[in-house]
C-alpha cells in the first residue's frame, strides 16, 4: 500500500476472551488482558537531510579549507589562474528511514568550459554517487573523467545514514566532490568570462520502503518521479 501523506493514525485494537459464569453454579473463570496494537505513520523530522560545505580562507592565491561551523554559501573572489579552490558540497542524512537520496547539479559545466576544473580524481560522482538519465534510469555509459558533470544523480543504494567524509570509512559518505582548479594558462580576459558564475546543488529524500513496482518502472525511478520537482534550480 502507497503512503503519500503524512498523516497521524492512531488504530487501537482489542481482543478481549471471557468465559462466562452461570447464575446459578460457580463454574471457574478466567480472563485475558486486553492485547491493544497502536500504529502510527513514520516521517522525516526537520532537518533529517542537509547539504552543506565547509567554510574556506583565501591564502596565496588558493581557498583552502578551515575550521569552522558548516556554510550553504560561499563565494571565491581573487581568482587568479592556477588558483585551487576548496568545495566539498556534502549530503548529511540523519534520520533513520531507509531513503533513496538524489541530488542535482547546475553550474560546474559552464565553468569547465572556461577553464575551470572539477578535481575529478579526488570526487565521489560515479563511485557514491551514480549519475541518471532524465527518465531516472541510471547512466551506465556515463564516463566521470570526461563525462558533463551537469544533471541529477542517486546515491549507489538505499541508505537511513548519510555523514560527512571519514578517512576511515567513506563507505557512508555522502561528499560530491572536493574541489576545483583555474587552468594556469588562462589569460585576463579568460578570467573576466570565469567571474559571476556558480555552481547551485540541491539534494531530495524520498523513503525506499512502500513504493510499488510496476513493469516499466522500479522503485527508484518511481521515487525519482517523487523527487524531481523538489529538486528544480531556479
Amino acid at each position: 500500500m502507497k503512503r503519500k501523506s503524512l498523516l497521524t493514525l492512531a488504530l487501537s485494537l482489542s481482543l478481549v476472551a471471557v468465559v462466562s459464569v452461570g447464575s446459578t453454579l460457580a463454574y471457574l473463570s478466567t480472563k485475558t488482558d486486553v492485547v491493544t496494537n497502536t500504529f502510527t505513520v513514520g516521517k522525516y523530522e526537520q532537518n533529517a537531510l542537509v547539504l552543506n560545505e565547509a567554510p574556506v580562507n583565501y591564502i596565496d592565491g588558493d581557498w583552502k579549507e578551515k575550521e569552522g561551523e558548516r556554510v550553504t554559501i560561499l563565494t571565491y573572489d581573487k581568482l587568479l589562474p592556477g588558483s585551487e579552490v576548496f568545495k566539498d558540497p556534502t549530503v548529511q542524512l540523519t534520520e533513520g528511514i531507509d531513503s533513496y537520496v538524489f541530488v542535482h547539479i547546475v553550474g560546474v559545466d559552464d565553468l569547465e568550459q572556461e577553464g575551470m576544473n572539477l578535481d575529478r580524481k579526488t570526487d565521489s560522482l560515479g563511485g557514491n554517487w551514480i549519475k541518471l538519465k532524465e527518465d531516472g534510469t541510471r547512466d551506465t555509459e556515463w564516463n566521470k573523467d570526461k563525462g558533463l558533470i551537469d544533471g541529477y544523480y542517486v546515491y549507489k543504494n538505499v541508505v537511513s545514514k548519510l555523514t560527512l567524509s571519514n578517512p576511515e570509512d567513506d563507505s557512508l559518505s555522502g561528499q560530491l566532490f572536493r574541489g576545483l582548479k583555474v587552468k594556469h594558462t588562462l589569460t585576463e580576459t579568460d578570467m573576466n568570462d570565469i567571474n559571476g558564475k556558480t555552481i547551485k546543488i540541491k539534494a531530495a529524500a524520498v523513503q525506499a520502503d512502500g513504493i510499488e513496482e510496476t513493469n516499466e518502472k522500479k522503485a527508484e525511478q518511481i521515487a525519482f518521479e517523487t523527487a524531481k520537482s523538489g529538486l528544480n534550480i531556479q
